[in-house]
Protein backbone atom coordinates (compact mmCIF):
# COMPACT_ATOMS: atom_id res chain seq x y z
CA UNK A 1 0.00 0.00 0.00
CA UNK A 2 0.76 3.44 -1.11
CA UNK A 3 1.76 6.14 2.01
CA UNK A 4 -0.51 8.02 -0.01
CA UNK A 5 -3.29 6.25 0.80
CA UNK A 6 -2.67 5.57 4.38
CA UNK A 7 -1.97 9.30 4.91
CA UNK A 8 -5.86 9.89 5.54
CA UNK A 9 -6.45 6.68 7.25
CA UNK A 10 -4.34 7.44 9.61
CA UNK A 11 -5.49 11.16 10.33
CA UNK A 12 -9.31 9.37 10.55
CA UNK A 13 -7.83 7.11 13.47
CA UNK A 14 -6.11 10.12 15.40
CA UNK A 15 -9.14 12.43 14.88
CA UNK A 16 -11.14 11.25 17.71
CA UNK A 17 -8.05 11.10 20.35
CA UNK A 18 -6.98 14.46 19.42
CA UNK A 19 -10.63 15.80 19.89
CA UNK A 20 -12.71 13.56 22.41
CA UNK A 21 -11.81 15.99 25.15
CA UNK A 22 -13.44 19.35 23.38
CA UNK A 23 -15.75 17.88 20.76
CA UNK A 24 -18.29 19.62 20.06
CA UNK A 25 -21.98 19.32 17.66
CA UNK A 26 -22.85 20.72 14.51
CA UNK A 27 -24.87 23.09 16.20
CA UNK A 28 -23.08 24.41 18.83
CA UNK A 29 -20.56 25.12 15.68
CA UNK A 30 -23.50 27.20 13.67
CA UNK A 31 -24.08 29.00 17.27
CA UNK A 32 -20.95 30.05 17.94
CA UNK A 33 -19.99 30.97 13.85
CA UNK A 34 -23.22 32.91 14.23
CA UNK A 35 -22.27 34.69 17.29
CA UNK A 36 -18.55 35.22 15.90
CA UNK A 37 -20.49 37.11 12.51
CA UNK A 38 -22.72 38.85 15.34
CA UNK A 39 -19.68 40.55 17.12
CA UNK A 40 -18.31 41.04 13.27
CA UNK A 41 -21.24 43.37 12.69
CA UNK A 42 -21.61 45.14 15.57
CA UNK A 43 -18.65 46.05 15.54
CA UNK A 44 -18.92 47.56 12.24
CA UNK A 45 -22.20 49.43 13.18
CA UNK A 46 -20.44 50.78 16.03
CA UNK A 47 -17.36 51.94 13.97
CA UNK A 48 -20.06 53.53 11.38
CA UNK A 49 -21.68 54.77 14.39
CA UNK A 50 -18.82 56.33 15.99
CA UNK A 51 -17.81 57.86 12.17
CA UNK A 52 -21.61 60.10 11.71
CA UNK A 53 -21.11 61.31 15.31
CA UNK A 54 -17.67 62.83 15.08
CA UNK A 55 -18.69 64.42 11.71
CA UNK A 56 -21.62 65.86 13.24
CA UNK A 57 -19.47 66.85 15.97
CA UNK A 58 -17.40 68.62 13.24
CA UNK A 59 -20.55 70.27 11.77
CA UNK A 60 -20.99 71.95 15.17
CA UNK A 61 -17.71 73.19 15.69
CA UNK A 62 -17.27 74.64 12.06
CA UNK A 63 -18.12 78.27 11.95
CA UNK A 64 -21.25 78.96 10.21
CA UNK A 65 -22.36 82.47 8.44
CA UNK A 66 -25.81 83.13 10.16
CA UNK A 67 -28.57 84.86 7.70
CA UNK A 68 -30.81 87.12 9.42
CA UNK A 69 -34.02 86.47 8.53
CA UNK A 70 -35.78 88.82 6.27
CA UNK A 71 -38.10 90.96 7.87
CA UNK A 72 -41.21 91.76 5.86
CA UNK A 73 -43.43 94.63 6.40
CA UNK A 74 -47.42 94.23 7.44
CA UNK A 75 -48.89 97.34 5.75
CA UNK A 76 -53.24 97.79 6.46
CA UNK A 77 -55.73 100.69 5.92
CA UNK A 78 -55.82 102.25 8.95
CA UNK A 79 -55.41 106.17 8.70
CA UNK A 80 -56.26 108.88 10.43
CA UNK A 81 -57.06 109.87 14.58
CA UNK A 82 -59.34 108.80 17.49
CA UNK A 83 -63.14 108.85 16.67
CA UNK A 84 -64.28 111.64 18.37
CA UNK A 85 -67.89 110.66 18.62
CA UNK A 86 -67.21 107.30 20.27
CA UNK A 87 -65.91 105.97 23.78
CA UNK A 88 -61.93 105.28 23.78
CA UNK A 89 -61.07 101.78 23.82
CA UNK A 90 -57.91 101.51 25.83
CA UNK A 91 -54.87 99.60 24.14
CA UNK A 92 -54.62 95.77 24.52
CA UNK A 93 -50.80 96.37 26.00
CA UNK A 94 -51.97 98.46 28.92
CA UNK A 95 -49.33 100.21 31.20
CA UNK A 96 -49.99 97.13 33.12
CA UNK A 97 -47.69 95.24 31.51
CA UNK A 98 -44.79 97.31 32.15
CA UNK A 99 -43.24 96.76 35.86
CA UNK A 100 -39.77 96.85 35.39
CA UNK A 101 -37.59 99.31 37.35
CA UNK A 102 -36.54 102.52 35.24
CA UNK A 103 -33.25 102.62 33.57
CA UNK A 104 -31.31 105.71 33.99
CA UNK A 105 -31.31 107.78 30.92
CA UNK A 106 -29.40 110.87 30.47
CA UNK A 107 -31.38 113.68 28.75
CA UNK A 108 -27.91 114.06 26.71
CA UNK A 109 -26.32 110.65 25.73
CA UNK A 110 -26.33 108.42 22.38
CA UNK A 111 -29.25 106.41 21.94
CA UNK A 112 -29.46 102.86 22.83
CA UNK A 113 -31.64 99.67 21.61
CA UNK A 114 -31.56 96.37 21.33
CA UNK A 115 -28.37 95.53 19.47
CA UNK A 116 -30.83 93.89 16.35
CA UNK A 117 -32.47 96.88 15.43
CA UNK A 118 -31.46 98.95 12.88
CA UNK A 119 -33.31 102.91 12.59
CA UNK A 120 -33.02 102.82 8.64
CA UNK A 121 -36.51 101.47 7.24
CA UNK A 122 -36.91 100.61 3.70
CA UNK A 123 -40.91 100.80 1.98
CA UNK A 124 -43.14 98.37 2.64
CA UNK A 125 -44.79 95.59 0.98
CA UNK A 126 -47.56 94.84 -0.15
CA UNK A 127 -47.44 90.85 1.04
CA UNK A 128 -48.84 91.27 5.30
CA UNK A 129 -46.75 89.34 7.65
CA UNK A 130 -47.29 90.52 11.42
CA UNK A 131 -43.59 92.02 11.85
CA UNK A 132 -42.77 95.51 10.64
CA UNK A 133 -39.42 96.94 9.98
CA UNK A 134 -40.79 100.20 11.68
CA UNK A 135 -40.71 98.96 15.22
CA UNK A 136 -37.91 96.08 14.70
CA UNK A 137 -38.12 94.86 17.93
CA UNK A 138 -42.12 94.95 18.97
CA UNK A 139 -41.46 93.79 22.75
CA UNK A 140 -38.02 94.70 23.66
CA UNK A 141 -37.66 93.43 27.27
CA UNK A 142 -36.27 96.53 29.17
CA UNK A 143 -33.06 95.75 30.30
CA UNK A 144 -32.28 96.01 26.39
CA UNK A 145 -33.44 99.72 26.86
CA UNK A 146 -30.18 100.64 28.98
CA UNK A 147 -27.53 98.17 28.17
CA UNK A 148 -27.56 97.00 24.84
CA UNK A 149 -25.41 98.83 21.40
CA UNK A 150 -25.52 101.73 20.34
CA UNK A 151 -27.93 102.73 17.49
CA UNK A 152 -27.31 105.37 14.71
CA UNK A 153 -29.79 107.35 13.59
CA UNK A 154 -29.96 107.48 9.54
CA UNK A 155 -31.45 110.50 8.15
CA UNK A 156 -32.59 110.61 4.44
CA UNK A 157 -32.68 114.36 3.85
CA UNK A 158 -35.85 115.32 2.67
CA UNK A 159 -36.45 117.53 -0.34
CA UNK A 160 -35.55 121.33 0.79
CA UNK A 161 -38.33 123.53 1.43
CA UNK A 162 -38.40 126.89 2.29
CA UNK A 163 -39.78 129.17 5.00
CA UNK A 164 -41.12 126.47 6.92
CA UNK A 165 -41.88 126.75 10.52
CA UNK A 166 -39.47 129.36 12.15
CA UNK A 167 -39.08 132.47 9.85
CA UNK A 168 -35.06 133.58 10.91
CA UNK A 169 -34.61 130.97 13.10
CA UNK A 170 -34.05 128.69 9.93
CA UNK A 171 -37.06 126.40 9.83
CA UNK A 172 -38.24 126.22 13.32
CA UNK A 173 -35.03 126.02 15.02
CA UNK A 174 -30.93 126.86 14.45
CA UNK A 175 -30.06 124.21 16.53
CA UNK A 176 -29.57 126.12 20.00
CA UNK A 177 -29.77 125.04 23.26
CA UNK A 178 -31.22 127.60 24.56
CA UNK A 179 -34.91 127.32 22.88
CA UNK A 180 -37.47 128.81 24.99
CA UNK A 181 -40.89 127.34 26.45
CA UNK A 182 -42.93 129.44 24.45
CA UNK A 183 -42.34 130.23 20.94
CA UNK A 184 -41.08 133.45 20.29
CA UNK A 185 -42.92 134.87 23.38
CA UNK A 186 -46.62 133.83 21.99
CA UNK A 187 -48.59 130.99 23.65
CA UNK A 188 -51.12 130.47 21.56
CA UNK A 189 -50.94 127.76 18.40
CA UNK A 190 -52.82 125.89 15.86
CA UNK A 191 -53.38 122.40 15.29
CA UNK A 192 -53.53 121.95 11.29
CA UNK A 193 -52.67 124.03 8.74
CA UNK A 194 -56.62 125.30 7.22
CA UNK A 195 -56.40 127.89 9.54
CA UNK A 196 -52.84 129.53 9.83
CA UNK A 197 -53.91 132.27 6.86
CA UNK A 198 -56.88 133.82 9.00
CA UNK A 199 -54.11 134.59 12.35
CA UNK A 200 -51.36 136.71 11.30
CA UNK A 201 -49.35 136.94 14.28
CA UNK A 202 -51.47 136.44 16.74
CA UNK A 203 -50.45 132.67 17.06
CA UNK A 204 -46.30 131.76 16.95
CA UNK A 205 -46.65 128.06 16.16
CA UNK A 206 -48.57 125.07 14.53
CA UNK A 207 -48.59 121.18 14.73
CA UNK A 208 -50.37 118.99 12.28
CA UNK A 209 -50.17 115.14 13.61
CA UNK A 210 -46.84 114.66 11.49
CA UNK A 211 -43.43 115.26 10.92
CA UNK A 212 -44.21 117.62 7.20
CA UNK A 213 -45.47 120.87 7.67
CA UNK A 214 -47.24 120.67 4.17
CA UNK A 215 -47.21 124.25 4.01
CA UNK A 216 -44.49 127.27 3.80
CA UNK A 217 -45.03 129.41 7.59
CA UNK A 218 -43.43 131.58 8.73
CA UNK A 219 -44.57 129.42 12.13
CA UNK A 220 -42.82 127.30 14.21
CA UNK A 221 -43.63 124.02 13.41
CA UNK A 222 -43.32 121.42 15.91
CA UNK A 223 -42.83 118.06 13.75
CA UNK A 224 -44.36 114.87 15.62
CA UNK A 225 -43.91 111.22 15.31
CA UNK A 226 -47.31 110.36 15.38
CA UNK A 227 -46.88 106.37 15.82
CA UNK A 228 -44.10 103.23 15.46
CA UNK A 229 -45.08 102.93 11.87
CA UNK A 230 -47.77 99.62 12.98
CA UNK A 231 -51.42 101.09 11.72
CA UNK A 232 -51.38 101.80 8.41
CA UNK A 233 -50.03 103.65 5.31
CA UNK A 234 -50.35 106.87 6.94
CA UNK A 235 -48.23 105.80 10.22
CA UNK A 236 -45.65 104.10 8.18
CA UNK A 237 -45.11 107.41 5.79
CA UNK A 238 -45.38 109.43 9.21
CA UNK A 239 -42.18 107.50 10.26
CA UNK A 240 -40.42 107.70 7.12
CA UNK A 241 -40.49 111.29 6.94
CA UNK A 242 -40.00 111.96 10.64
CA UNK A 243 -36.46 110.12 10.07
CA UNK A 244 -36.10 111.90 6.77
CA UNK A 245 -35.85 115.37 8.53
CA UNK A 246 -33.00 117.68 7.50
CA UNK A 247 -33.63 120.83 9.67
CA UNK A 248 -33.28 121.43 13.27
CA UNK A 249 -36.69 121.67 14.98
CA UNK A 250 -37.16 123.63 18.15
CA UNK A 251 -39.57 120.99 19.43
CA UNK A 252 -40.23 117.68 18.60
CA UNK A 253 -43.10 115.76 19.78
CA UNK A 254 -43.62 111.97 20.20
CA UNK A 255 -46.14 109.87 19.91
CA UNK A 256 -50.18 110.60 19.20
CA UNK A 257 -52.30 109.35 22.14
CA UNK A 258 -50.37 105.39 22.33
CA UNK A 259 -52.79 104.72 25.44
CA UNK A 260 -55.73 104.65 23.29
CA UNK A 261 -56.52 101.87 20.25
CA UNK A 262 -56.45 102.98 16.58
CA UNK A 263 -57.39 104.05 14.22
CA UNK A 264 -57.44 107.66 15.53
CA UNK A 265 -54.45 106.98 18.10
CA UNK A 266 -51.59 105.03 17.78
CA UNK A 267 -51.67 102.09 20.37
CA UNK A 268 -47.98 101.59 21.42
CA UNK A 269 -47.40 99.44 24.92
CA UNK A 270 -44.85 101.87 27.13
CA UNK A 271 -41.93 99.73 26.97
CA UNK A 272 -42.33 99.72 23.14
CA UNK A 273 -42.50 103.81 23.21
CA UNK A 274 -39.88 103.52 25.57
CA UNK A 275 -36.67 102.41 23.34
CA UNK A 276 -38.45 103.81 20.13
CA UNK A 277 -38.87 107.40 22.04
CA UNK A 278 -35.01 106.86 22.61
CA UNK A 279 -33.99 105.78 19.55
CA UNK A 280 -35.70 108.52 17.16
CA UNK A 281 -37.19 111.22 19.52
CA UNK A 282 -33.98 111.84 21.96
CA UNK A 283 -31.45 111.98 19.27
CA UNK A 284 -32.83 115.66 18.72
CA UNK A 285 -32.36 116.87 21.94
CA UNK A 286 -28.64 116.53 20.71
CA UNK A 287 -29.62 118.97 18.19
CA UNK A 288 -30.88 121.41 20.46
CA UNK A 289 -34.62 120.94 20.20
CA UNK A 290 -36.97 120.60 23.34
CA UNK A 291 -38.54 117.43 23.30
CA UNK A 292 -42.09 117.12 24.07
CA UNK A 293 -43.79 113.87 25.53
CA UNK A 294 -46.61 111.74 24.23
CA UNK A 295 -50.21 113.34 24.47
CA UNK A 296 -52.55 111.29 26.05
CA UNK A 297 -55.99 110.62 24.98
CA UNK A 298 -56.83 109.29 28.74
CA UNK A 299 -56.04 112.82 30.15
CA UNK A 300 -56.04 112.33 33.86
CA UNK A 301 -57.27 109.00 34.04
CA UNK A 302 -53.81 108.37 32.18
CA UNK A 303 -51.53 105.75 33.04
CA UNK A 304 -49.07 105.00 30.66
CA UNK A 305 -46.71 107.86 31.26
CA UNK A 306 -45.24 106.39 34.57
CA UNK A 307 -44.59 103.05 33.10
CA UNK A 308 -43.27 104.60 29.64
CA UNK A 309 -40.29 106.47 32.30
CA UNK A 310 -40.12 103.44 34.25
CA UNK A 311 -39.21 101.23 31.27
CA UNK A 312 -35.98 103.39 30.58
CA UNK A 313 -37.54 106.37 28.17
CA UNK A 314 -35.35 109.54 28.69
CA UNK A 315 -37.21 112.29 30.29
CA UNK A 316 -39.15 114.51 28.28
CA UNK A 317 -38.54 118.74 28.23
CA UNK A 318 -42.32 119.94 28.34
CA UNK A 319 -45.73 118.05 29.08
CA UNK A 320 -48.03 117.73 25.96
CA UNK A 321 -51.91 116.96 27.10
CA UNK A 322 -55.38 117.08 25.65
CA UNK A 323 -57.94 118.82 26.90
CA UNK A 324 -61.29 117.44 26.41
CA UNK A 325 -63.67 118.32 28.64
CA UNK A 326 -67.24 120.87 28.94
CA UNK A 327 -65.93 123.34 31.06
CA UNK A 328 -63.13 125.27 32.94
CA UNK A 329 -62.88 123.49 36.02
CA UNK A 330 -62.67 120.18 33.88
CA UNK A 331 -59.44 121.67 32.14
CA UNK A 332 -58.18 122.81 35.34
CA UNK A 333 -58.05 119.52 36.83
CA UNK A 334 -56.08 118.17 33.93
CA UNK A 335 -53.89 120.59 34.20
CA UNK A 336 -53.40 120.42 37.96
CA UNK A 337 -53.14 116.37 37.68
CA UNK A 338 -50.06 116.35 35.31
CA UNK A 339 -48.30 119.59 36.87
CA UNK A 340 -48.51 117.47 40.15
CA UNK A 341 -47.46 114.29 38.71
CA UNK A 342 -44.89 115.14 36.26
CA UNK A 343 -43.61 118.78 37.04
CA UNK A 344 -42.89 119.88 33.40
CA UNK A 345 -43.93 123.16 32.01
CA UNK A 346 -46.58 122.09 29.76
CA UNK A 347 -47.99 122.45 26.23
CA UNK A 348 -52.24 122.21 25.57
CA UNK A 349 -51.31 120.27 22.24
CA UNK A 350 -55.32 119.90 21.82
CA UNK A 351 -58.27 121.41 23.64
CA UNK A 352 -62.11 120.90 22.66
CA UNK A 353 -65.17 121.07 24.43
CA UNK A 354 -66.75 117.63 24.49
CA UNK A 355 -68.64 115.36 27.35
CA UNK A 356 -65.92 112.75 28.16
CA UNK A 357 -67.54 111.44 31.21
CA UNK A 358 -70.85 109.87 28.64
CA UNK A 359 -68.76 108.47 25.75
CA UNK A 360 -66.72 111.54 24.68
CA UNK A 361 -70.02 113.90 22.70
CA UNK A 362 -69.10 116.51 21.24
CA UNK A 363 -70.81 119.62 22.40
CA UNK A 364 -73.26 121.07 19.61
CA UNK A 365 -74.19 124.30 21.68
CA UNK A 366 -72.44 127.53 20.12
CA UNK A 367 -72.74 129.36 23.23
CA UNK A 368 -71.22 126.32 25.12
CA UNK A 369 -68.20 126.61 22.95
CA UNK A 370 -67.50 129.98 22.88
CA UNK A 371 -67.99 130.16 26.60
CA UNK A 372 -65.50 127.31 26.85
CA UNK A 373 -63.19 128.85 24.43
CA UNK A 374 -62.78 132.17 26.15
CA UNK A 375 -62.78 130.92 29.44
CA UNK A 376 -60.12 128.02 28.32
CA UNK A 377 -57.95 130.84 26.53
CA UNK A 378 -57.93 133.22 30.03
CA UNK A 379 -56.83 130.68 32.20
CA UNK A 380 -54.21 129.22 30.09
CA UNK A 381 -52.36 132.77 29.36
CA UNK A 382 -52.94 133.50 33.04
CA UNK A 383 -51.40 130.33 34.03
CA UNK A 384 -47.71 130.11 34.25
CA UNK A 385 -47.27 126.44 34.29
CA UNK A 386 -48.63 126.57 30.72
CA UNK A 387 -46.31 127.25 28.23
CA UNK A 388 -48.55 126.94 24.89
CA UNK A 389 -51.64 126.05 23.76
CA UNK A 390 -53.77 125.31 20.51
CA UNK A 391 -57.54 124.82 19.71
CA UNK A 392 -58.19 121.47 18.11
CA UNK A 393 -58.49 120.92 14.72
CA UNK A 394 -62.04 119.11 15.75
CA UNK A 395 -61.78 115.73 13.46
CA UNK A 396 -64.41 113.84 14.47
CA UNK A 397 -66.30 116.42 16.76
CA UNK A 398 -69.12 116.98 14.56
CA UNK A 399 -69.75 120.40 13.08
CA UNK A 400 -70.04 122.96 15.24
CA UNK A 401 -66.85 122.93 17.00
CA UNK A 402 -64.57 122.79 14.04
CA UNK A 403 -62.87 126.04 13.38
CA UNK A 404 -62.93 125.58 9.84
CA UNK A 405 -65.23 124.92 6.92
CA UNK A 406 -65.80 126.03 3.48
CA UNK A 407 -62.56 128.02 3.24
CA UNK A 408 -63.29 130.06 5.92
CA UNK A 409 -63.24 130.21 9.88
CA UNK A 410 -66.48 129.26 11.84
CA UNK A 411 -67.68 130.72 14.87
CA UNK A 412 -65.85 128.81 16.64
CA UNK A 413 -62.85 129.82 14.72
CA UNK A 414 -63.47 133.30 14.75
CA UNK A 415 -64.04 132.77 18.90
CA UNK A 416 -60.31 131.57 19.21
CA UNK A 417 -59.35 134.17 16.54
CA UNK A 418 -60.81 137.25 18.90
CA UNK A 419 -60.18 135.45 22.12
CA UNK A 420 -56.34 134.78 21.11
CA UNK A 421 -55.98 138.63 19.76
CA UNK A 422 -56.71 140.16 22.97
CA UNK A 423 -52.99 139.09 24.39
CA UNK A 424 -51.38 139.28 21.18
Amino acid sequence: MQLTTLIPLLTLLATPVLSSSSHSSPLERRNAHAKLIAREESAALHARAAERIASQVAKREAPVALKEKPRKIKRGGASGCRVRGASFSPSAASSTSSTAAAATTSATTTTQAPASTTATTTAPTEQADVESQASASASPSTNNLAANAQISVSLTPLANRANIGGGSNNNGGGGSSNVALTPNGIKAGLSGTDTIPFFGNHVSWFWNYGPDPDTNSNLVFMPTLWGNGNQGGQDWTRLQEFQQINWNPQYVQGFYEPDCSPPMSSSIDPVTAAWQWNLWVVPWRAKGALLVSPGMCKQFNEDWLTPFLNAGAAQWDITSIHINKLDLAGAQADVDYYWNTYGKPIWVTEFACVDDQNGFVPSTDQGQINQYINDLVNFFEGDSRIAAYSMSEGMGLGDVWPPYANGQLTESGQTYLNAVSQYH
